[in-house]
């Protein structure tokens, strides 16, 4: 599973076992760079398999970036320096 170990996890658990529902505000992000895109969903489209995915997700979480243009300098075309 994707889905890291911790209490937002274990409670989705619970409420998918007692077949509970939850009603309110859903928050999308939203690129803010024209022709951005997630970084996952990049990754999913180009078919990477299971394995690599889990591990693409642990970098992008480790360094808490969501999209493309989070990782890219202002053109988009290349990395940007992490230090």
């Amino acid at each position: 599973m994707l889905v890291s170990d911790s209490w937002i996890k274990h409670i989705w658990k619970f409420i998918s076992d007692n077949k509970m529902r939850m009603k309110g505000l859903k928050y999308h992000f939203q690129p803010q760079r024209e022709n951005d895109k997630f970084i996952m969903i990049a990754f999913i489209q180009s078919e990477m398999v299971q394995w690599d995915l889990k591990r693409v997700n642990e970098c992008r979480k480790y360094l808490q970036v969501i999209t493309i243009s989070c990782i890219t300098n202002g053109s988009g075309k290349s990395f940007q320096n992490a230090i």
